[in-house]
């Protein structure tokens, strides 16, 4: 995620075979965008590493020490471009659920929101079309 101007990716490696078929399409992805990516992303470390006999998989390492991986095994150019950019816009930190929804203890001190307000001889009323 890019906060200030600051992101934190560090590094993206990209894991292939050279004569796989599920490595096809980030084979193809790699030789069309890969150059052109990492000079739009100079703050980021690119790299490729062949792993024979495996499927294709992405590696983000952030600054802050954590790290992600996802499998593109037989995915279309678009969700590879997807993942990459999702990888490069996230801070590594896991995706939490809150538990329950947070209610004030106390009722606001203007009162209840009422849509038909009356101000004198004025009468404001809502229309939706």
């Amino acid at each position: 995620m890019c906060s200030k101007g600051y992101y934190f990716l560090d590094r993206l490696v990209f894991r292939y075979c050279k004569n796989g078929g599920s490595s096809a399409p980030i084979r193809e992805w790699m030789q069309k965008n890969l150059i052109d990516f990492s000079k739009k992303n100079p703050q980021l470390k690119v790299e490729t590493q062949y792993l024979p006999n495996r499927h294709p998989i992405l590696i983000a390492e952030y600054k802050n020490g954590q790290s992600r991986q996802v499998c593109v095994k037989n995915m279309s150019q678009k969700e590879i471009w997807e993942h990459v950019n999702d990888l490069r816009n996230t801070n590594g930190k896991k995706v939490t659920k809150v538990e329950k929804n947070v209610y004030p203890h106390c009722e606001s001190f203007q009162g209840k929101f009422d849509d038909s307000l009356h101000i004198g001889s004025i009468h404001i009323k809502q229309v939706f079309e």
